[in-house]
């Protein structure tokens, strides 16, 4: 008798307007499901093919794994899309973007379309099979009015989603050299500002992990600053650094694997309570935008607001309970709880 194959679908957004952070957890997830014989493929609503498509490329994700959808695509097309691919002997799709409301959701009950569903905000009705929210701010008692009793809930930190390179690596810090990982997006004017402005501290040397190629452009006769364009080779570039720069998405995790500490500046509204939360575990010291650190940096220095950080990390919470197993896993067998 011949095996049933398991195969899940990916339904996520990446490139300029997106970031990539959607695709990162979803890259993790699908390692996990395949080291565990579970097919998986990639539908990807993107506004930069060419650059997702290298990018999967250096992730050794083969052409055959993914089709795009182009930024333009209704939800109504987008259906019919996800609809086709599962038809095909798929008995579970993950949904990771945004774009979908509670006509989307109805519309995959209909196809009696099994999925999980990422959230961020807790606060529209639900339909899905499953709902994640792996931020360290979540927890189960957000979800009981927009949920039902029968929907599985992957909520809180111990279902943080990260990639099983990061697991139990540490940081060899060097001394005033500092981590800029703002997300895989199309900076906006404000982001180019800031970084502009924070790298004009000469007594540190920047890593920049960017896709957006003007930062090269903007720093490429700076001695300080080293940009990094479309790598995927980024924990060696994380460990050496003193601390972090980020932004509150999908980058603040793996920072914290290697136990290094963050100034945490959201500019979308998604990665506001992950940033507070974070602050709040002494992990990092948030601020509500650009413009609110800008201020900041430009009243203490960053000399200053650093020493300030490594004070507060002192007292953080013991990050071993997070990000020492692969907690891949837990989502797994919630998974395999759904057939």
């Amino acid at each position: 008798m011949q095996k049933v194959v398991t195969k899940i679908l990916f339904r996520c957004n990446a490139g300029k307007k997106y970031g990539f952070g959607h695709l990162t957890r979803c890259l993790a997830l699908s390692e996990t499901f395949e080291d565990e014989n579970i097919q998986t493929f990639f539908l990807i609503k993107t506004d930069e093919k060419s650059t997702i498509s290298n990018f999967l490329t250096m992730e050794g994700i083969r052409p055959s794994k993914y089709i795009f959808i182009p930024e333009d695509t209704t939800n109504s097309n987008d259906l019919s899309k996800i609809v086709e691919i599962y038809k095909n002997g798929y008995s579970f799709l993950v949904i990771d973007h945004y774009d979908h409301d509670l006509i989307y959701q109805e519309s995959l009950k209909e196809e009696k379309i099994k999925w999980a569903q990422f959230d961020y905000k807790a606060n529209e009705k639900i339909l899905a099979n499953m709902v994640i929210n792996g931020n360290i701010s979540a927890n189960k008692e957000m979800y009981k009015n927009i949920v039902s009793q029968n929907t599985l809930q992957c909520v809180g930190y111990q279902f943080a989603i990260l990639r099983k390179s990061f697991l139990n690596q540490f940081a060899i810090p060097q001394k005033n050299r500092i981590l800029i990982a703002l997300g895989g997006g199309l900076y906006p004017a404000e982001l180019i500002n800031m970084v502009k402005l924070i790298t004009d501290q000469q007594l540190f040397d920047f890593e920049i992990i960017t896709n957006d190629i003007r930062l090269q452009k903007l720093f490429n006769n700076r001695p300080n600053v080293r940009v990094y364009i479309n790598t995927n080779n980024v924990i060696p570039i994380y460990k050496k650094c003193e601390c972090a720069i980020v932004a509150g998405g999908v980058t603040t995790y793996e920072v914290a694997a290697l136990n290094i500490p963050m100034l945490i500046i959201p500019y979308v509204e998604n990665q506001i309570w992950n940033a507070i939360a974070w602050d709040r575990n002494n992990f990092a010291i948030s601020f509500k935008d650009p413009l609110h650190f800008e201020e900041i940096l430009n009243k203490f220095g960053l000399s200053n607001l650093i020493n300030k950080l490594l004070k507060k990390f002192e007292k953080k919470n013991n990050p071993n309970r997070w990000f020492r197993s692969n907690k891949n896993k837990k989502y797994h067998n919630q998974n395999n709880n759904t057939e």
